[in-house]
């Protein structure tokens, strides 16, 4: 465990760095961006060296290796097959696969922190404790996706949907679930009051069963989904399979943007974050009606949880108010994540680099 709290303190103290760098007047405009570009990159390294050196670590780090050994492929995308072949021809060795894909990930989460988020140490502290450092260990293949189809978020802003969508497109040949983020670029256009939304939300929980007697039989005769479907022995139960936790987290982020709504619906980042937060809580309230690691998609979403949440907090006029909150959420996510880290869901615990 020190592992990830030693890397994450570095990163944090070497961003702080690079922020410093590059706020300070005292220095030269063009030694200013040298400086703070090479803390940039290096405020990256602690937490890319750890995921990119490990072996064993994460529930589906084996996976990856057979695929990477193994000449049938079939069931990856283009993207991520075409990525193995190469790595598979230039060096041989599956560790290969774990330090580009730690590489993309890192750096393009890192990229767009400095570029978009308000407060970039917050934000680092955020791609970890949130959860999606430790599940980019896991799933790889979909946070390749993610954190590629981050690239388009300015574009989604300036309503270019030509660049948004040639982004997205580029993301789904690494996992086909990146194309969720379509839905991201249209609703961040929509206007949806939260009063409406809570309606929504609760008539999915409260009818959730029926909804999905009329839905399944429908779902189920659609290639893709039937095999999906039949799969997921214990999906055709009578109960529904909430993600209770996921529908936790992403209301009080649905309560905190709510209250500050008219400032969101002025505030591109603000709309971002409040469209991102209405899709997983859809997602996560058609738990029985969806297939059953469906909240996955809400993976996605946590990305921009964590380069505009500092901007949100931000906007609460009220100081004490706004230290409050950010002490909440830190504690929340802190918790709810070792806990889960701790309880063995991630595989991230004992950590092994692979030359031990």
């Amino acid at each position: 465990m020190w592992i990830y709290f030693t890397a994450t303190s570095l990163s944090i103290m070497i961003t702080w760095l690079a922020v410093k760098a590059h706020n300070d007047n005292r220095i030269a405009n063009y030694n200013k961006n040298v400086i703070s570009s090479v803390f940039a990159v290096m405020s990256c390294l602690p937490l890319l060296i750890v995921m990119a050196f490990r072996k064993g670590v994460g529930t589906d780090y084996w996976s990856y290796q057979i695929w990477f050994s193994s000449s049938n492929r079939g069931d990856l995308e283009i993207g991520f097959k075409t990525l193995n072949i190469i790595l598979n021809f230039v060096f041989g060795d599956p560790q290969s696969i774990y330090i580009v894909c730690a590489v993309i990930i890192c750096g393009f989460y890192f990229y767009m922190i400095y570029k978009e988020s308000v407060s970039p140490m917050y934000s680092v502290l955020l791609f970890v404790i949130s959860k999606d450092y430790f599940i980019a260990m896991n799933g790889m293949r979909q946070y390749v996706a993610g954190t590629i189809a981050l690239m388009a978020f300015p574009y989604f802003k300036k309503r270019d949907w030509k660049k948004s969508l040639l982004i997205i497109f580029i993301a789904s040949l690494f996992h086909k679930s990146a194309f969720i983020f379509v839905l991201l670029y249209i609703i961040i256009d929509i206007d949806i009051n939260p009063a409406w939304a809570v309606g929504i939300f609760a008539g999915l929980v409260l009818f959730s069963n029926t909804i999905k007697s009329v839905v399944f039989p429908i779902l189920i005769k659609i290639g893709f989904y039937s095999k999906y479907f039949s799969e997921t022995s214990h999906y055709n139960n009578s109960e529904g399979e909430f993600n209770w936790h996921t529908i936790l987290i992403f209301m009080c982020f649905f309560i905190l943007i709510a209250y500050e709504y008219k400032k969101a619906k002025a505030n591109q980042n603000l709309k971002l974050v409040y469209s991102a937060v209405l899709i997983s809580l859809f997602i996560a309230s058609t738990g029985s009606i969806l297939p059953l690691n469906a909240h996955r998609l809400t993976w996605y979403m946590n990305s921009v949880l964590v380069l505009y949440i500092p901007e949100v907090t931000r906007s609460l006029s009220n100081k004490r108010l706004r230290m409050i909150v950010d002490t909440m959420i830190i504690f929340a996510f802190t918790m709810t994540t070792l806990i889960d880290i701790l309880n063995g869901n991630q595989g991230v615990l004992p950590y092994k680099a692979f030359w031990d």
